[in-house]
């Protein structure tokens, strides 16, 4: 399979390859990339390698490097259509009128399974 790498980390030698079937990302994790540090992976660079399902994650393993470099703009061009498309919903939510309130004003509003606000006053009896 072939895939582009997202993100890799030098440090620990591994890597998250968004793969050609658009199925989930593999995660590459491995000393030697045929013959290149695995360190040397790069976002942007095509890959080919081999896909192990172990259930909860796919595994790229007897990675290849094909073009250092293929897709320079991807990862970039991926979190624009993300940042959009948060943009959108946050858009989208507040033009239906509802009124957003900050989570730990919520928090403080709420009373506690122990009968006292968050902020230690004890609830009364009306």
């Amino acid at each position: 399979m072939f895939g582009v790498v997202l993100w890799s980390d030098p440090d620990q030698n591994r890597a998250v390859i968004w793969c050609e079937d658009h199925g989930n990302l593999a995660f590459l994790s491995s000393e030697v990339v045929q013959g290149v540090e695995a360190c040397a992976i790069e976002a942007g660079d095509l890959v080919r390698f081999d896909i192990v399902d172990d259930g909860k994650v796919r595994r790229a393993e007897n990675a290849q490097l094909v073009e250092p470099g293929a897709y320079p703009q991807l990862v970039s061009s991926l979190q624009t259509a993300a940042d959009r498309k948060k943009q959108n919903e946050v858009q989208k939510f507040e033009s239906s009128g509802t009124k957003v309130v900050p989570i730990d004003v919520a928090r403080a509003r709420t009373p506690s399974r122990t009968g006292f606000l968050q902020n230690g006053h004890r609830l009364r009896s009306i």
